[in-house]
């Protein structure tokens, strides 16, 4: 079976995509009403959810965290093994537990229609992308994300598909790809559209 190596004060030691997916599956059943999903820099995220990468690896192979490093030598085990790691939002703040509650009863709610998500993707009104990419509601979500590129200031006024640019899908949190396509306008990186903006 595939597996990572990772040094930890007692010597190596291996962890495998299984072993790791078995962790987080303990961290939603016994700590996430309790503890932070993420850590202080670093997120890893599987199925639409953040989990604190090195609280991870200890349920996963029981060596405690502060036995090995975090950061890229930790992250560097879950991208080997497949996991996307995502850098923490300070402006998103962890959820109490109250709010994880509400969102474990919502999760378990039927899954909207596509016309009906349409109707209520519409019904919203644009945010500028630069600072207020973070007040999306349910950013933190997989998701499908409209942008405009227009002189005209938009901000505060609904949605009209007659505004919509770029129309784009998101597999991990709708915050963290709009961060990456800020990043990308500046550096041409990160994101395929952002990159064809950057060359403009």
């Amino acid at each position: 079976m595939f597996s990572a190596s990772f040094n930890t004060q007692s010597g190596e030691h291996q962890v495998t995509r299984g072993q790791i997916l078995s962790a987080m599956t303990e961290f939603d059943l016994k700590y996430r009403s309790i503890e932070p999903d993420s850590g202080t820099i670093y997120a890893v995220e599987d199925s639409g959810k953040r989990y604190p990468p090195k609280r991870i690896l200890e349920i996963a192979t029981g060596v405690p965290t502060n036995q090995f490093y975090g950061g890229k030598p930790s992250n560097d085990v879950f991208r080997t093994l497949g996991f996307y790691i995502s850098t923490v939002d300070s402006q998103i703040g962890w959820k109490s537990p109250e709010q994880i509650a509400a969102e474990q009863a919502r999760l378990q709610l039927p899954v909207p229609k596509a016309d009906d998500l349409l109707a209520g993707l519409l019904a919203t009104k644009w945010l500028r992308l630069h600072g207020d990419y973070t007040k999306l509601a349910d950013c933190e979500y997989p998701g499908v994300y409209v942008l405009a590129y227009k002189d005209e200031d938009l901000v505060g006024q609904t949605i009209g598909e007659q505004d919509i640019y770029y129309v784009g899908v998101s597999h991990v949190g709708v915050r963290n790809r709009l961060k990456q396509f800020i990043m990308g306008l500046e550096d041409g990186g990160h994101h395929s559209a952002a990159k064809r903006f950057f060359l403009m």
